[in-house]
């Protein structure tokens, strides 16, 4: 049944994702290739254009997908959807799938098209991507530029589904007269939560990069942290543990979420 609705997500969702995307894309690309030309002062303003569509894909698709979101599970064609003969969690699980998927799938069409700027601004400016990227991979190590790798999409699965859980949590009879209020003042207090936790998960878990070496190192951050205060210097461990924030919240949301779903939901 999972398969099925994922499915149904994709007939529905996909046309409409595939549009925006399509449109900000070709942007993009266009600006990025005349840009490519090198047309005196009108290439600086392709190179900003294709910059800035490059960048607007993720947010511009997400936003969408919330849109979506909110419309079939809060508004009116929530009634539709609540009607299906198949679990809150399950309807649940599959447009979560579904918009982590693509937020992943649009992010990886974001760097390429960054990627590509940035090739065009190393040849405006008599280097190489290559003479680029690789000063940068050296600095920050193989080993921290496939955590922050790993980091980055753990993130963008995490954020989907507090957005969508935190729509969900919203729409209980308690909240849902609040309309749109419900999820703005949920988005708030997440926040909120994810920097109070972010900032325990990083002087708290023995997982941290040492600076002096440029390694990961089993330790944690705190007792550098006190150490730099007190001694007014800098500290010599960066805890990573906080990297775990979002997965966190994430999960303890999509719990609260499902038991909001198939107990709580209230649509007027």
């Amino acid at each position: 049944m999972l398969t099925t609705l994922i499915t149904e997500e994709f007939r529905t969702q996909a046309p409409r994702n595939a549009v925006l995307a399509g449109i900000i894309l070709l942007v993009s690309a266009a600006s990025l290739g005349l840009a490519s030309l090198e047309i005196p002062l009108l290439s600086q303003v392709l190179m900003l254009l294709g910059l800035l569509a490059a960048m607007a894909l993720p947010p511009a698709v997400g936003i969408q997908m919330a849109i979506e979101y909110w419309q079939t599970m809060s508004g009116d064609r929530a009634y539709l959807t609540m009607s299906l003969p198949v679990r809150g969690r399950s309807v649940f699980a599959a447009k979560i799938t579904y918009a982590a998927l693509i937020i992943l799938v649009s992010t990886a069409i974001s760097m390429a098209l960054f990627l590509w700027w940035l090739a065009i601004l190393a040849e405006q400016t008599g280097s190489s991507l290559t003479e680029i990227l690789t000063p940068m991979r050296e600095a920050v190590g193989t080993t921290m530029l496939t955590y922050f790798i790993v980091v980055v999409l753990l993130g963008l699965v995490a954020k989907a589904v507090q957005l969508g859980s935190i729509m969900s949590i919203g729409a209980q009879g308690r909240w849902n007269h609040l309309g749109l209020g419900a999820p703005a003042i949920g988005l708030v207090l997440l926040y909120v939560a994810s920097q109070a936790l972010a900032l325990v998960l990083l002087v708290l878990i023995p997982f941290s990069y040492d600076l002096t070496t440029g390694s990961i190192v089993w330790e944690w951050m705190l007792p550098s942290f006190i150490e730099s205060v007190t001694a007014d210097a800098e500290p010599t461990v960066i805890g990573l543990g906080v990297a775990a924030t979002d997965p966190l919240i994430a999960a303890g949301l999509a719990w609260w979420a499902v038991h909001s779903i198939e107990r709580h939901t209230c649509l007027r």
